[in-house]
């Protein structure tokens, strides 16, 4: 079973298109440690203004 970790990120307004271009060119770094299965930016929708990181792990532990 995965452990899912969700982190909920605010921004200043007028700032999405920067803050998705900074996360799409990330380093990718994490992709490499120990029981790193995902990771995903959930853009808000339908008046939520936060965006959500989703990352998956093969445990708790990792």
């Amino acid at each position: 079973m995965s452990f899912v970790n969700i982190t909920a990120l605010t921004f200043p307004e007028g700032a999405a298109a920067e803050i998705e271009q900074r996360f799409a060119a990330r380093k990718k770094a994490v992709d490499t440690a120990e029981g790193f299965e995902s990771f995903e930016l959930l853009r808000p929708a339908f008046g939520e203004t936060r965006y959500f990181v989703v990352t998956r792990w093969d445990s708790r532990e990792n």
